[in-house]
Order: C-alpha cells, then structure tokens, then sequence
C-alpha cells in the first residue's frame, strides 16, 4: 500500500537526511578514531581528477554526521555483547572483552625481527642523532607485551616469543647501554601493577591510554 512505501522510504531515508543536517550543526568528533577529524579539501580543475580528492571528501561528510560516535559506538557494542560477532579476523577477543591487533601479535615473529639486528640498528641511529641534538630512543611495546594474561592459551604462547626477542634485546641493551634508550616495557609493568585495576592501555584499542603515555614523558624527564 501506499502508506507502507512511504514508511520504507521514511526509515531508510530519515536517519540519512538527519545525517545531513548535522554535517552543517554538528562539530566533528573523531575522538574514538584516534585521528583529527578531515577537513574538507580544497576543489579546482586540476585536482578534479585526483581520486583522492573524493575520499577525503567523504571522510569529511562522515565524520560530521549527526550521532556519528554515539551510533557507531551503540553498534560496536551490539556486535560485541548482543550478538558475540567479530567482524574480523584481526581483531583477537580476550577476556573480560579485551580486544588485541593481530598483527601486533604476528610482527615480533617474523624474521627479520633479531634482537641484534635491531641493538645494532638503533645503536647507529643515536650515534647519528645525538651528534647534533639530544637525543632519545623508546620502543612503545604492544599492549600484549604488558597484558599477556588477558589472551587465551594459544595467543599466549605467541606472545611469548616475542616477549623473548624484546627481553633479548634487553639483555643486550645492559651489555652494551645505547646513549638515550629508555626501556619502557620494565616502567609500563611497574605503572600496570601501580595503578591496577585500572589498565594503562585501552582495553578495546590497541594503543596506550594517557596512563601509559605519562610513562613515557616522565622516563624521558627522569632521564
């Protein structure tokens, strides 16, 4: 009936029409995203065929949508609790609805990742960068480095190699001390165990939270 395609078009096309609306009243909000929000960019006849000018220009129009955090939010938590559905395969679930980056977990494991290889490299890069400047060193562990107990078995054992190649590397730091390194897998253990419960990384995003960033500014002050 009549009245019944009009409540079709009505539902699929209010929540795009008020999408609209709020491009123009709304500020953007990419704070969930971990990014500043898109602006829009600039339009000419030259640029008219750079394909990466419509991207951006609808990564503008979306991050000003009306609601746009509170539904994605109310949606991630859906998928999550209501229906227990990960999207994909490389987001790895842990307990309490912890969430780790699979690739996080796969990138100590590769090869080329040696723990010489790597003392050598950055050896030579503060060698090169203290010439001029005062000059510091950090590696920012994952969050599975620092909250191992929060993955199943099998994710654990993963972790577990990697976390072997790091403390290797710290091994050879203590032997042979790179000018400006700071070890922040030893002070991002201690501020766990400090401040425990409450977590110094996100517990549904794989970087640090402002907790686990302080580490980090007061190493390099302390330094």
């Amino acid at each position: 009936s009549g009245w019944e395609k009009a409540g079709i078009v009505a539902v699929t096309t209010l929540p795009l029409l008020l999408g609209g609306i709020g491009i123009a009243l709304v500020t953007p909000d990419t704070a969930d995203l971990n990014r500043a929000p898109q602006s829009f960019p600039g339009l000419s006849v030259s640029s008219a065929s750079d394909a990466t000018i419509f991207t951006d220009m609808g990564t503008a129009l979306s991050d000003r949508l009306a609601l746009r955090q509170t539904l994605r939010g109310l949606n991630s938590r859906m998928q999550l609790s209501l229906f227990a559905d990960n999207p994909t395969d490389r987001v790895i679930w842990g307990r309490d609805h912890w969430l780790f980056l699979a690739d996080a977990i796969e990138k100590p494991l590769v090869n080329r990742f040696q723990p010489d290889t790597l003392h050598g490299s950055l050896s030579e890069l503060s060698r090169i960068g203290r010439a001029e400047r005062q000059f510091y060193i950090a590696i920012a562990p994952n969050k599975e480095a620092i909250y191992p107990d929060y993955l199943g078995q099998a994710d654990q054992a993963a972790v577990k190699v990697g976390r072997e190649r790091l403390d290797a590397f710290g091994k050879l730091e203590d032997q042979s001390p790179i000018p400006g390194y700071i070890d922040l897998v030893a002070a991002l253990e201690s501020e766990r165990a400090r401040v425990a419960p409450q977590p110094v990384y996100y517990p549904q995003d794989t970087h640090w939270n402002g907790l686990g960033a302080a580490v980090l500014v007061r190493e390099i002050v302390e330094d």
